[in-house]
């Protein structure tokens, strides 16, 4: 909420998929980029990218498991590449804006390969950071050649895909909007490990949480995509929060949250709140970003939610349609808090004959959430459906074109402009290389045991954030991961960071050219974040019950709206025009 100190009103989260740090804004300056890009402005010179001290690309590489006797292989700009941006080096030619085309291992496993240096067969994060570093960040090309099964194996032309880096001439949008305000170069995702559980953390400052209330021993969390769709699970959510001390009422006209898709929405398969807000009968919380993938066609019907992956309740599952994100910004009906999820695949589902719940047809719009590899849903390849022209690889110029058209559309509204705080990242690395070994998870003093403690408050209630919480234990920790499927996350403890991601953070209060850094001493930035900030915006504290944070991770993640940050200016004077 507004105030003296706190000029925002909304804030606006646009998630895009599966990039580093590096490998979007590693090369955001260098002395052989066109100007402004060849030298940071003064508030952005410490940034931690590719450049050396002259603005040079510095030494880092990985070693190149193609060649023998064995070389290494340094991240080089995209658009220097030599190699041609093909499959095995034949066949259709992509542009450069798609590399990586096949897409870079995401499970927890692959991760620990990349981070450690070598193959892990159980959690390589118990000692964190290990005594010897030399290997850290060592093993993305090697995690790269090894992909097979879910993903088509990479062949020697294309390792070099994972280690390279985009300028400003592939990502113009993206430059542009880090050049003009503020760039944090310490945001990491929450975990190192794949999609659901990093949007989770976004949400709920926690991944999913299963527990059996009769053997409270038995909570576990879940660390991998497939786990969400095999069991029932429940988390805290900053939606929830939002609701409940923000109460509806009859003077209460909007909502306090919207989740908007495009395509469809992962918020609703990860955090059960947002699913049930979705699928009943007043729902006014989950819509489509605008009218582009859906047109006005009705809503699907829903015949069981315990349906497998991928679910069709998920493909447009809403009872009742709300007006789109465009809509409401052009209306003047932003709630407080928006979430914006992009458009994921160029398929989408019938919704209209459940008989044909499984059968897909051509989106006539691309992907735009700027994930690796191809397009096609469910998976993006496979040995029977790989990367060709049926099932081409995303396209970064995609992402960057909604970007353009969200960053032009807030910018114009007299209402909302010098209100609102956008904030602009990707929910995991997605085996793109980053040179940054990940820190561990300093907890906040005072918080709660692992387990013990969660099945304490789960013996006599819900975490908050379920269907029906009505108490709950400040600041609890996060149970140990549980995975079967993947040994290598079972026993994770959530003690590590996920490698870095990208987060440029615009306001007209920002200065031009900013760096955004934690406090000194303090954890520094991750999806828990997001929820610390929401929190700190809309003051979401409560004595009755007694909430000061959803757990442990936004409870010490640090806020983008904290006075130690000094992220905001005092006039909203930061007006650089459009795009």
């Amino acid at each position: 909420m507004s105030t003296s100190t706190n000029p925002i009103e909304n804030i606006i989260v646009v998630m895009l998929e599966n990039r580093s740090y590096d490998n979007v804004l590693g090369g955001l300056y260098l002395s052989t980029n066109p100007a402004p890009y060849d030298t940071p402005p003064a508030g952005q010179t410490g940034l931690n990218g590719l450049a050396d001290s002259n603005g040079a690309p510095g030494t880092y590489s990985n070693p190149n498991p193609a060649s023998k006797p064995p070389n290494t292989l340094p991240p080089i700009p995209i658009g220097n590449q030599t190699s041609p941006t093909q499959v095995d080096g034949s066949g259709t030619y992509y542009p450069p804006t798609t590399i990586p085309v096949i897409d870079p291992g995401e499970f927890f496993s692959d991760m620990a390969w990349q981070i450690t240096g070598s193959s892990q067969s159980a959690n390589p994060y118990g000692t964190w950071p290990p005594s010897k570093t030399a290997n850290l960040m060592q093993g993305f090309t090697g995690d790269y050649a090894s992909q097979s099964g879910t993903a088509v194996q990479p062949q020697a032309p294309n390792i070099p895909d994972v280690m390279n880096y985009f300028t400003p001439e592939q990502m113009p949008v993206t430059a542009w909007l880090a050049n003009n305000f503020a760039v944090c170069d310490q945001w990491f995702a929450s975990a190192p490990t794949q999609t659901f559980a990093n949007r989770a953390f976004a949400h709920c400052a926690a991944p999913a949480l299963y527990w059996d209330a009769t053997k409270t021993s038995d909570s576990y969390s879940f660390i991998d995509d497939p786990q969400y769709v095999e069991a029932q699970w429940n988390m805290p959510s900053i939606f929830y929060q939002l609701d409940a001390v923000y109460p509806s009422s009859a003077s209460s006209t909007l909502p306090n949250w919207k989740v908007y898709f495009h395509d469809y929405s992962i918020s609703m398969l990860t955090v059960p709140y947002v699913m049930a807000a979705a699928t009943s009968e007043s729902n006014v919380n989950v819509a489509t970003y605008d009218n582009t993938d859906w047109g006005d066609d009705p809503p699907c019907p829903i015949t069981s939610l315990g349906i497998p992956f991928p679910p069709p309740s998920l493909r447009h599952p809403l009872k009742k349609v709300p007006t789109t994100f465009m809509e409401d910004l052009a209306s003047g009906t932003l709630p407080k808090y928006s979430f914006i999820e992009p458009r994921y695949s160029n398929g989408i589902q019938y919704n209209s004959d459940p008989s044909k719940a499984t059968q897909f047809t051509t989106n006539s719009y691309p992907p735009n959430s700027n994930h690796p590899g191809g397009a096609n849903y469910p998976s993006t390849e496979t040995p029977s459906n790989p990367v060709t022209s049926a099932n081409p690889p995303i396209d970064v110029a995609d992402g960057e074109a909604f970007l353009k058209q969200l960053y032009n559309a807030l910018s114009q509204s007299e209402k909302y402009w010098n209100q609102t705080l956008l904030i602009i990242t990707y929910d995991e690395h997605g085996g793109c290389y980053d040179h940054v070994p990940p820190p561990t998870f300093t907890p906040p003093s005072g918080s709660t045991t692992s387990s013990t403690a969660l099945g304490q408050t789960i013996e006599t209630t819900v975490p908050p954030g379920s269907t029906n919480p009505t108490s709950t234990t400040p600041s609890i920790d996060i149970p140990t991961a549980s995975d079967l499927g993947d040994g290598t996350g079972d026993g994770f403890e959530f003690n590590v960071y996920g490698c870095r991601v990208p987060a440029i953070i615009v306001s007209p209060y920002i200065a031009q050219g900013t760096r955004v850094s934690p406090p000194t001493g303090s954890n520094p930035f991750d999806h828990a974040s997001i929820v610390s900030t929401v929190w700190d915006c809309f003051n979401l504290t409560t004595t009755t019950p007694a909430v000061s944070s959803l757990t442990n991770r936004d409870g010490a993640a640090p806020s983008l709206l904290s006075t130690a940050v000094g992220l905001l200016g005092s006039s909203a004077s930061n007006n650089p025009g459009q795009l």
